[in-house]
């Protein structure tokens, strides 16, 4: 995000965080995605003042196997 005042707070708005990814408080989506697929989630960042902007993320997880990390 560029812009606005620090700091920066991230939050999902709607839609769905792939299963077994955590997206942070930081903006960052990581964790072991456990089901492949695409996947659409609202990404929402405030600052400091409560201006917030919003956007549509889209990730696709393909042949997600059990040990496979994404940071």
């Amino acid at each position: 995000a560029q812009g606005g005042a620090g700091p920066r707070t991230w939050s999902t708005a709607g839609g769905t965080v792939p299963p077994g990814l955590n997206f942070s408080a930081s903006g960052v989506l990581s964790g072991l995605p456990t089901l492949a697929g695409r996947f659409h989630f609202d990404a929402r960042v405030q600052d400091a003042f409560a201006s917030q902007a919003t956007k549509t993320m889209g990730v696709l997880m393909i042949g997600c196997p059990t040990g496979n990390a994404v940071a």
